[in-house]
């Protein structure tokens, strides 16, 4: 019997065998027909449930596949799908998933009344206000997280019963990336509006301002609402905007996509100002330009600067060249790295090979220790720079003396870079420093052995210097009187001292005066002081010195003498006889008082000269007196004459003259007043 599917497709033939002879009878016949369809319904069945798990699997492979979590539930909300993207996205394993609610796996607890609400009025009047539009929620994990999902709800009915489908995706990611992209724009809209030193502004397409921070009203001058709208062309001096240097700025940023500038720009006073300039050309996904971002920055003050460094630069270039003394830049290695003509022309050394050498080689070797430690402490810090004499060897092989400073230059990190060496040749400075100590050394040896005293005092008064023969001789220590005042040490002349010294500051000229002194032995001395003014360079008097010579035995000698010059003219007086002396060469004479006495003669007056002398003769005797005179004098012959003079008195007077010459050549002689033996004979 055939056995035919209800669509007419042949599935094959049902026959029935026996081994017995047999003739069916009309109800085996009908029997076997029935039969048959029924193997065409058992077979079609296997056929659809062949297809069915067919399609199950491939259902099942592509939700697998699916980049999205898929979940499928029935109307009471139980979970009747789950696949691998789900188990993913919320940790729930499928075999965990099926059956469970929904909402007590993935709806958040803050939304599961609004879902099953929703779920009840759909289910009751078919209103959905979610399905097939994507959504984005909070959906939870089974560690009880939550996670931004986009949910997309699709409702199928068949057979009475309602099946809805969820397809879910994670955009965790993405919104991350959206607050990261939100924040980030945020922070430069904020570091945009809030940076000060900066202009950053937008421009359209025709290079009107369209954005304006607050960086550009403090460096343009323009408050938003005067500059927004506006051609940029206005922020440029009026000579660049003639010259079409705004639009041509443009036109660079659009071809080369960004433009760089320095120049002259103006703010909405009309002031200058040097000005960084970057314009951007602004262009969307498609290369559309949409516009300009335009940042400015104030640069008068580095220009200015730099302006400052590079003058300072050829200052430098210009002094170290130009320097009078030696100047070089030494490596740390102690190589030449840069000399001026001054350093060669003492070394002897051209410009060529002191580079090619080090400071090591030109040192003499004593001197060579010394330098290299100062060196190496100003390395580590120890000390800011250091001076010292030293020796250097000339080209021609002579040595020559140098005062050498020396400081340390670090580059921007703060390492030690090189070092900046002055050199000054002080050979003939040594020489004449060698002969100023052999000078002072002669001057302090006849300082402490001079027969005399000698003292400097500071300008208060206070020694500061004495030598051994006025300490001496006042019975002290030379360190007993440093630094004491002299009214001090002597205080019955502290009156006289400061007399003395005030009338020495105010007249500027050295004084001279003799002063009887308390010696060291209880007695006093006389001396002859002289004080004078010790000035500096600038004739600024800065202390006070004095010399003084012990006159004491002079004076005894004086008075001695004196003594008996009053003797001498007492007994003259009595003797009624002068005496008087003549130096031929220096035609200086001397009278005793007798003389003057005799002659009528004021002492103040002098002795008499040959014309004088000549002068108080009688008459009657002048020319055999002028005879005599002038023989004995030529002969150079002791002389006898007797005459008379004219007194300045009025009175006339007999004299007897006695004279003779002397080895030296000096002429002496005596004048005896004979008028009253005369008048008596």
């Amino acid at each position: 019997m055939p056995i035919v599917a209800t669509d007419g497709v042949s599935h094959g033939t049902f026959a029935l065998c026996s081994d017995l002879p047999w003739a069916p009878l009309p109800q085996d016949l009908a029997l076997l027909q029935h039969a048959a369809r029924l193997a065409a319904v058992v077979l079609e069945r296997d056929a659809a449930t062949r297809e069915l798990e067919a399609t199950e699997r491939q259902t099942r492979q592509i939700l697998d596949h699916a980049p999205d979590a898929f979940v499928s539930m029935d109307s009471d909300g139980r979970i009747i799908e789950w696949n691998v993207q789900a188990v993913a996205m919320f940790g729930w394993s499928r075999r965990e998933a099926l059956g469970r609610t929904v909402a007590e796996l993935i709806i958040a607890p803050q939304t599961r009344d609004d879902h099953e609400r929703g779920m009840a009025r759909y289910l009751k009047t078919g209103e959905a206000r979610v399905l097939n539009r994507p959504i984005e929620v909070q959906a939870l994990r089974k560690d009880g997280r939550l996670i931004p999902v986009e949910l997309t709800i699709a409702a199928v009915a068949s057979a009475g019963e309602t099946t809805i489908n969820a397809f879910l995706r994670d955009i965790s990611a993405r919104k991350a990336s959206e607050e990261a992209v939100a924040t980030s724009e945020e922070r430069l809209r904020l570091m945009v509006e809030n940076v000060k030193d900066y202009a950053i502004f937008m421009l359209d397409t025709e290079g009107r301002v369209a954005t304006w921070n607050a960086g550009a009203q403090r460096v343009k001058g323009y408050e938003a609402e005067e500059i927004i709208g506006r051609h940029f062309s206005v922020l440029y001096p009026r000579e660049d905007v003639a010259a079409g240097k705004p639009q041509r700025q443009l036109q660079i940023a659009a071809a080369e996509g960004r433009l760089e500038d320095e120049g002259w720009r103006v703010t909405r006073d009309g002031k200058r100002f040097w000005a960084n300039v970057v314009i951007t050309a602004l262009r969307d996904a498609e290369g559309t330009l949409r516009g300009y971002s335009k940042i400015t920055r104030d640069l008068t003050e580095r220009r200015a600067a730099e302006q400052a460094r590079h003058a300072a630069h050829v200052l430098f270039e210009t002094a170290f060249a130009d320097a009078p003394i030696g100047m070089a830049l030494v490596g740390l290695d102690g190589s030449w790295l840069k000399v001026n003509r001054a350093l060669c022309q003492i070394v002897g050394w051209s410009e060529a090979e002191l580079l090619a050498r080090t400071f090591q080689d030109i040192t003499h070797p004593d001197d060579l220790d010394a330098d290299l430690t100062h060196l190496a402490a100003l390395v580590r810090g120890d000390t800011d720079g250091y001076q010292m004499q030293k020796r250097y060897f000339h080209r021609s092989g002579e040595v020559i003396w140098i005062k050498l400073s020396v400081t340390l230059v670090h580059d921007a990190s703060g390492a030690p870079a090189h070092f900046i060496s002055q050199i000054e040749d002080i050979t003939g400075s040594r020489e004449a420093q060698r002969a100023l100590a052999g000078s002072e050394a002669r001057l302090q040896a006849i300082f402490e052995h001079i027969p005399a005293g000698m003292a400097l005092r500071d300008i208060d008064g206070r020694y500061e210097k004495v030598n051994t023969y006025v300490a001496r001789s006042l019975g002290r220590k030379p360190e007993q009187m440093l630094g004491r005042r002299a009214e001090d040490l002597f205080p019955e002349l502290a009156d006289a001292v400061r007399a003395q010294d005030a009338q020495l500051l105010a007249s500027g000229a050295p004084l001279a005066e003799e002063m009887r002194v308390p010696l060291g032995d209880g007695t006093t001395g006389d001396f002859h002081v002289v004080r004078y003014p010790v000035c500096d360079a600038d004739g600024t008097v800065t202390g006070l010195g004095s010399f003084a010579v012990d006159i004491t035995e002079l004076k005894r000698v004086e008075r001695e003498l004196d003594q008996k010059r009053q003797a001498l003219a007492e007994a003259q007086a009595i003797a009624r006889t002068g005496s008087w002396s003549w130096d031929p060469e220096t035609d200086v004479a001397g009278w005793s008082d007798e003389m003057y006495r005799m002659f009528g003669r004021d002492p103040v007056e002098g002795p008499a000269t040959a014309e004088d002398l000549f002068a108080y003769l009688h008459p009657d005797d002048r020319d055999r007196v002028a005879a005599g005179y002038a023989q004995a004098f030529g002969a150079g012959e002791s002389f006898e004459i007797e005459y008379r003079i004219v007194a300045g008195t009025g009175e006339l007077r007999s004299l007897h003259g006695l004279g003779r010459r002397e080895s030296s050549g000096q002429y002496v002689g005596t004048v005896q007043d004979v008028t009253e033996r005369r008048s008596i004979e």
